[in-house]
């Protein structure tokens, strides 16, 4: 019995990993994970141990800080304060510095320290294993009542057509409208004005109902998740970032569902692959299937520090986001579009990083340093250089047989000046009367599914 008391009542940096280490093996396990346990617990017993009090309090401590600030503010942001993690991390330095200090002064205390990660470690395993079971038994139905999911009829105008239908959407996409009042430069028009030209018809504000790309897509594809009982966006945003299964509707969608039943093939050349659509010939890479193609166990391990944080602020110079957009530019340029099929793009542009390859050579932008209005103008550098990439291929002639939607998903979220509600759609193909019955971005599906006809055998 004295051997347990002794165990909870001394400092201890193995007690003090145990929650991290949930954190770490519920996101991503690798064998390797018990060489840092093992690592952990001879330094603990051998090392630690055998130095002064004082500096056992310090490295817990910084331990405390490290490895918990990240995690205690993303439990609580919207829960209890809506700090930014600047202000949020300040207060928490404080508070433990304050708290940690209390322990050098009484030593008793340390066994409630002690206790407190133990009981926390609890209330990871019980709220881990709800997760994965809600996980294992996600349920579309239940969760689109949960959120009071409203599907609207929209009177369209049918058309009978097997055409394809090719949704790209970009990322963070500023209307030029709002462009060309920042810069005063007539460039930012180049690309409107040349859709034009080529047939397109323009939707130059066009409303998106959320800032955030989680939300944007499984909404465009689920018939519009906004359409429910909660009165502002805003707050369905902050409920939505608390609700599980928005990823599990991007895959698992209505909008797939309803084209099957029409006996028409969906194709996902974006974010995440489709559940119930066609399975692609080649080896594309569906960044949100897997965020971190390159990592290994020590990297995942800091992922939910604060030095992970810090390294990513400073330097998002992320490779892997190059090979999501080589991959959908190339699929792009070298698909052979099939009759009544639809097919999705996500091409991750004018989005930062600011790179692509050797062609667009990666900008260093120091973000947590960086000036609002230089941040904007290389914004504007990347958009530009993207433009005119993007036009050259839509100039190709496979694009004359299909219906083509080009739409941003939000706008430009990073200068007052710009509304990051309010983005472009470019459509072709599609009726006039039936694009003027699209509100916002999110109606989008109900445009695309609208579009086929049903095939009676």
């Amino acid at each position: 019995m004295e051997k347990y008391k002794n165990f909870y009542s001394s400092p201890s940096i193995s007690i003090i990993f145990i929650p991290y280490f949930l954190i770490y093996f519920y996101n991503k396990f690798y064998l390797e994970n018990f060489i840092l346990i093992g690592l952990i617990l001879l330094i603990d017993k051998f090392l630690y141990k055998n130095l002064k009090y004082y500096f056992k309090i310090v490295i817990l401590l910084l331990i405390n800080i490290s490895f918990y600030c990240l995690t205690f503010y993303y439990d609580s942001f919207h829960v209890i304060h809506e700090l930014r993690l600047r202000y949020f991390f300040i207060l928490y330095l404080l508070i433990v510095t304050i708290l940690y200090f209390l322990l050098y002064r009484k030593k008793n205390l340390i066994e409630f320290h002690n206790v407190f990660f133990i009981a926390l470690s609890f209330t990871y395993v019980f709220r881990f294993s709800i997760e994965l079971y809600n996980d294992l038994d996600f349920s579309k139905k239940e969760f689109l009542e949960r959120i009071g999911f409203n599907y609207k009829d929209i009177d369209f105008h049918y058309s009978k057509s097997d055409l394809p239908i090719v949704l790209i959407v970009l990322d963070e996409y500023a209307n030029s409208s709002e462009v060309f009042e920042y810069s005063e430069n007539i460039i930012d028009k180049k690309f409107d004005n040349n859709l034009l030209k080529m047939g397109y018809t323009i939707k130059t504000k066009f409303k998106s109902e959320t800032q955030r790309t989680t939300f944007s897509l499984p909404s465009i594809f689920n018939f519009n998740l906004h359409n429910n009982k909660v009165d502002s966006i805003q707050d369905l945003d902050v409920d939505f970032k608390r609700i599980k299964g928005f990823d599990d509707l991007l895959k698992d969608n209505m909008l797939v569902d309803s084209l099957n039943n029409k006996s028409v093939k969906s194709y996902s050349y974006g974010l995440m692959s489709f559940k119930n659509g066609e399975k692609l010939d080649s080896d594309f890479y569906h960044w949100w299937d897997d965020q971190n193609p390159d990592s290994n166990f020590l990297s995942d391990f800091f992922r939910f520090s604060i030095f992970y944080f810090i390294q990513d602020e400073f330097s998002r110079k992320n490779t892997f986001i190059d090979v999501f957009r080589k991959d959908g530019i190339n699929s792009l340029e070298n698909i052979h579009f099939q009759e009544r099929s639809f097919y999705y793009f996500h091409l991750y542009f004018p989005h930062d990083p600011y790179s692509y390859y050797d062609e667009y050579p990666y900008v260093d932008l120091n973000y947590p340093l960086i000036s609002q209005e230089k941040y904007t103008n290389e914004y504007i550098k990347f958009r530009r250089w993207f433009l005119y990439k993007f036009e050259k291929i839509l100039k190709n002639e496979k694009f004359e047989n299909v219906r083509l939607i080009i739409v941003g998903d939000h706008g430009f979220r990073h200068h007052e000046k710009f509304d990051p509600y309010l983005t472009s759609g470019y459509f072709k193909g599609f009726n006039k009367k039936n694009i003027s019955k699209i509100k916002t971005v999110q109606d989008l599906g109900y445009l695309i599914n609208a579009s086929f006809w049903i095939i009676y055998i």
